[in-house]
């Protein structure tokens, strides 16, 4: 499967989850309804609120690349790939203005971090050569920052997990995959980019770990396994690099997904899918980990099908969507994180896109979460099951 058809079936697969879950509205009396806790808060109005509005009444419309991160107040970076990928059209997109103005390409190489959620600092992470490279989407510059000879022969076979690491400014994380006969391991490695210096592990049985976040409060790495659902939270050390242990506060019966870590390196925060329920009813929640106590708290409620999550560390600001069985779509809301809850949430208007299959909804805050797109995935009634419409539009937040 190549990038940009995994990135599709990504949002297809968010769209077949929210069938699921509306489907067993109309199937099941025990529905998964919004609580009344999230519908005043939505009413709820204090010196601290949060408010939204479009910016320039603007409507980007339907786009052909996806929002990548934020280059000032008025303009993000966009990128659009040809079907094998091969070709990546870089774009400023004016959100006053809606006109898309084509900056740089790249050509022939394989994008690592090709979800605005795993772009840091405004950069991205690619291969080209046999090196491994930064690409600055402000100044449009790469540079070379490893040789991956030593791992080719594993990557060519297998692929290769290459992620920046939350939380930290400096780590890339590597995890490559080796067979030997039925028998197959994993491989580490730790990349600071700015020394270039390299922790590896030995071989070790487990799982195909994606998106490590680093904790300066205890020097340590965290992680879950998987690429969409996961299961367990590990906690990694470059001190023992062969060795990756599992949070004994985590349970094997919920999946974690969406998760990010506070600034300070304390928290983690993450949506859980409870597997014990059906998965035609299945409950999801917010929580709050707690690195040093070792602690879950839920921050939201219990009972909403919630998708995805983006929290911005520095400034607390966090934006979630969720399953609203009443309207049978997906919405939006927008809050502040204060303690053990969010306060201050305000719902995003969601665009008339008619009668819809499905629809789920994907951010891109800025650094200073004074804005943020808004793509709403989605499918009409009499859509093919492979059709995938989007519509895109930019929010200004004032705190």
């Amino acid at each position: 499967m190549n990038i940009k058809s995994y990135k599709k079936f990504i949002i297809i697969s968010m769209g077949i989850f929210v069938i699921l879950i509306l489907s067993a509205c109309n199937n099941s009396k025990n529905d998964i309804i919004i609580s009344d806790n999230i519908k005043e808060e939505f009413k709820k109005q204090d010196k601290d609120n949060l408010s939204i509005s479009k910016i320039n009444n603007s409507n980007l419309g339907y786009v052909r690349f996806g929002p990548y991160c934020w280059k000032d107040d008025e303009n993000f970076v966009g990128i659009y790939s040809d079907d094998n990928y091969e070709i990546n059209d870089i774009y400023n997109v004016n959100v006053k203005t809606s006109k898309a103005t084509k900056v740089d390409t790249l050509e022939d190489v394989t994008i690592f971090t090709y979800m605005n959620y795993e772009v840091k600092n405004n950069k991205l992470i690619y291969s080209k050569n046999n090196k491994l490279w930064i690409y600055d989407l402000i100044n449009n510059k790469s540079k070379e920052i490893w040789d991956l000879t030593e791992v080719q022969d594993e990557m060519s076979k297998y692929g290769a997990n290459i992620s920046f690491v939350k939380g930290s400014d400096k780590y890339i994380s590597i995890v490559t995959i080796k067979k030997y006969g039925k028998e197959e391991f994993k491989n580490i490695r730790m990349l600071d980019i700015n020394t270039g210096k390299v922790v590896k592990s030995n071989d070790m049985k487990i799982p195909l770990f994606k998106s490590f976040m680093y904790s300066k409060e205890k020097d340590a790495f965290y992680v879950s396994k998987g690429k969409n659902i996961y299961e367990y939270i590990y906690e990694y050390n470059l001190s023992n690099p062969n060795e990756i242990k599992k949070i004994e506060n985590t349970r094997k019966d919920y999946m974690y997904d969406c998760m990010e870590i506070s600034d300070d390196g304390k928290y983690i925060y993450s949506i859980v899918y409870d597997k014990k329920t059906n998965k035609k009813h299945r409950k999801s929640k917010i929580v709050k980990y707690d690195i040093l106590k070792n602690k879950f708290t839920t921050i939201s409620d219990e009972n909403s099908g919630y998708l995805f999550l983006e929290f911005n560390p520095k400034t607390n600001i966090i934006i979630y969507t969720y399953v609203d069985n009443e309207h049978k779509k997906a919405y939006t809301c927008i809050g502040r994180v204060k303690g053990n809850k969010i306060e201050n949430t305000k719902r995003v208007p969601l665009e008339d896109i008619g009668e819809v299959k499905w629809n789920t909804a994907l951010t891109m805050m800025n650094e200073k979460s004074t804005r943020f797109t808004y793509m709403v995935p989605y499918q009409k009634i009499n859509d093919k099951d492979d059709t995938l419409r989007l519509l895109l539009n930019a929010y200004e937040i004032k705190k």
